[in-house]
């Protein structure tokens, strides 16, 4: 009985279809190829959602966080200025200005980090002049000090 049952759970080699060595590594080789392929294609995809995540994010945080400054920007017209460069005549010119201003510190902010650079007092004051420099020409009352 030990042998039968042995024999049932353990078949002896090459008793599948693979009898062929070569048509066996060949057909083995044939499924790490689509494998390998199937990696890349989810690996593509995976960086793909990274992107979408991100630019979700960035749009929702431009969006928000203009809209606490008292911004009239809707959602959809901040998504609309940044993707597509649409502007709807009815809101401010200044709202526009604040959005972009944002979304570039954000892409300095994100760009700076992928590079590798930490987050210190040099990076915070040039995030708050990306923040400001679309939106006020004159000196700041901080550069205005330092020349009297």
């Amino acid at each position: 009985m030990l042998p039968f049952l042995t024999n049932q759970l353990y078949p002896k080699p090459f008793q599948s279809k693979f009898y062929d060595v070569k048509e066996f590594w060949g057909n083995i080789n044939s499924n790490l190829q689509q494998v390998s392929k199937l990696q890349k294609a989810m690996a593509k995809l995976n960086d793909m959602s990274d992107i979408h995540i991100t630019e979700q994010l960035k749009m929702s945080f431009v969006y928000h966080s203009n809209a606490l400054e008292g911004s009239n920007l809707s959602l959809e017209d901040t998504i609309a200025f940044l993707q597509e460069d649409i502007i709807d005549e009815r809101n401010s010119a200044e709202d526009y200005l604040d959005a972009l201003g944002q979304a570039a510190a954000m892409g300095f902010i994100e760009s700076s980090l992928r590079c590798g650079e930490s987050i210190d007092r040099t990076l915070v004051c040039e995030v708050n002049d990306l923040l400001t420099c679309l939106l006020y020409t004159s000196p700041s009352p901080r550069d205005r000090q330092k020349s009297r």
